[in-house]
Order: C-alpha cells, then sequence, then structure tokens
C-alpha cells in the first residue's frame, strides 16, 4: 500500500510544480509590463527550475528574451515550437528570433511552414523581412504590400513595407516610404518612434523635412542618447561650418552621463573619424573599467 501511495503521488507532485510555475511565470509577465526587467528575469529563471518543459515557462521566458534582445530567446523558443501547445504566434516569434541573429536557413523554414496556411500579416512582415535580408527586393516589396493591402489600418504592416520601400533602389518607391513613415510619425502609436528615427537615417532627406525630423525627436516623450545622436547628424548636414562646434555640444551633453551614454558617444564619434576627442573623452584608466568602453577606445 506504500508502494502505491508513493507513486500516486508523483503525478500529483509534478502537477504541483507546474502549477507554482506557471504561477511564478505571470508574476514574471507582471513584473515585465511594469518595466522591472531584472525581477522579471529571476521570476522566469525560477519558473523554469520548477517546470523546465512547461509551456508557459518557456512561452513567457522566451516572449521576455525576445523583447530584451538576450541571447537565449532562439534556443527558448525552440523548446516552445516542439510542444503540443504551440501556437501560430509562437512560430512568428520564432521566426523573428531566427532573422535577428542571422539563421537564415532555419528562418526560412520556418516561414515557408508559416505561409503555407492562411498566412496572417505577421507573417508576410516576416517573409518581407526574409527576402530583403536574402536581397530579393522585388519579392520583400510584394510581401510587405500583400500584408497592407490586408490590414490597411494596421500599423506594424505600414512600418514594415517602409522600411523594405526605403531600401529600394528605386527613387520613387523611397519616396512613397518617407510619405508612409511621416503618416506613422505624425499620429500616436508605437511605431511613432520607429518612424521618426528611420526618417532621421533616410540619405535623402530634403533640408525642411531635415529640420522637421529635428522637431519630432525633439517631441519624442523621452529623448534617448540615440536619437539625441540622430539629431547631431542632422544638424552636421544642415550645417557642415559648424561641424567643429556640434561635436563639442554632442560631448558636452553625453560624456558626463551614463557609462552606456559615454560608449554610444564614442562609437558616434569614431563613426565619423573623430578619434582624437574619443582618446581625450576616454582616458586609459577609465576605459579599463569597461569593455565596451575600451573597445571603444581602441577602434
Amino acid at each position: 500500500m506504500l508502494a502505491v501511495a508513493i507513486f500516486a503521488g508523483k503525478p500529483a507532485y509534478h502537477w504541483l510544480r507546474a502549477i507554482r510555475a506557471e504561477q511564478i511565470a505571470a508574476q514574471g509577465d507582471a513584473l515585465f509590463r511594469a518595466g522591472k526587467n531584472n525581477e522579471a528575469g529571476a521570476k522566469y529563471r525560477a519558473a523554469l527550475q520548477l517546470d523546465p518543459f512547461g509551456y508557459r515557462p518557456l512561452e513567457s521566458a522566451a516572449l521576455f528574451s525576445s523583447r530584451t534582445n538576450r541571447a537565449e530567446a532562439v534556443d527558448l523558443w525552440e523548446q516552445v515550437v516542439r510542444l503540443p501547445q504551440c501556437t501560430i504566434v509562437d512560430r512568428e516569434e520564432y521566426a523573428a528570433a531566427l532573422l535577428q541573429l542571422g539563421r537564415m536557413t532555419l528562418a526560412e523554414k520556418t516561414i515557408t511552414e508559416l505561409l503555407k496556411s492562411n498566412p496572417d500579416t505577421r507573417t508576410l512582415d516576416l517573409a518581407a523581412r526574409y527576402a530583403s535580408k536574402s536581397g530579393d527586393e522585388k519579392k520583400a516589396i510584394e510581401f510587405a504590400r500583400i500584408a497592407v493591402n490586408r490590414a490597411p489600418e494596421d500599423d506594424s504592416a505600414r512600418f514594415e513595407l517602409a522600411q523594405v520601400l526605403a531600401a529600394s533602389s528605386d527613387v520613387g518607391q523611397r519616396g512613397e516610404a518617407r510619405k508612409t513613415l511621416w503618416a506613422l510619425a505624425g499620429k500616436e502609436g508605437p511605431y511613432r518612434q520607429s518612424a521618426v528615427e528611420a526618417l532621421a537615417r533616410a540619405p535623402e532627406l530634403p533640408r525642411e523635412e531635415q529640420e522637421r525630423v529635428i522637431e519630432a525627436l525633439n517631441h519624442l516623450p523621452s529623448l534617448t542618447v540615440v536619437n539625441g545622436l540622430l539629431v547631431f547628424d542632422l544638424k552636421l548636414q544642415l550645417h557642415p561650418e559648424s561641424a567643429e562646434q556640434i561635436y563639442d555640444e554632442a560631448s558636452a551633453r553625453y560624456a558626463r552621463g551614463e557609462v552606456s551614454d559615454l560608449i554610444e558617444l564614442a562609437r558616434w564619434l569614431n563613426l565619423r573619424r573623430q578619434s582624437e576627442r574619443v582618446l581625450t573623452l576616454v582616458p586609459e584608466e577609465r576605459a579599463l573599467s569597461n569593455e565596451q568602453l575600451l573597445l571603444a577606445r581602441m577602434d
């Protein structure tokens, strides 16, 4: 009787662990939504220790890793897509993670399977992104246009179309891309900031539009160091005669901030052949305290 009780207790024990793991994963989700990434990551690790092969802990941890650009995202999604509970959304997230890491062969296989069964706009956008990365401009635009035609009000699809059109060799298509980006930049939503940043990087922006982009960047809810440096890039294009003053202003703004700001500034200066400024801003003793700073100084 004791042996029967022991064996009967094992499934209940594993079931309780799985339930607890799901609860902890849900706590991680709440922390992630609140912007507490470190605490969320700890919860996901705890959930996976309790139930390493559970769908909810794996799916939550994989989504968290994708959204925070962590290296383990693909490995986690690989485990998710093997599970019977795996959804089309999960497979799309897996494909997106593969594309981000440049694992094109596996990305192609995953996207091809998704395209076989009445693909939604996300799958079509992924197909466009794959084609663009593979150098097939025509196919990329074709997939992106199908996505927009299916969902004309879907800002995600519109932004993806603008991205592939912006990379086109056709001047008219690049102009269409800017028109779409301006429309997205002018409305509240998740693609407003990305659209403004894309416009700031556009190579053929007329002077008037450059000034509008500077104003748009300065009016974003939070002006990050990357966006701030885009402003300085546009100022350099508008006023090349004031380049030294602009470099001084950029250095003064970000040299005394967070280490991450200084790293971005140093990389930005290096790309513009301002290595002497980097050597001044990042003394050797300070560079030795941070690997990324050291690399920027040595670049």
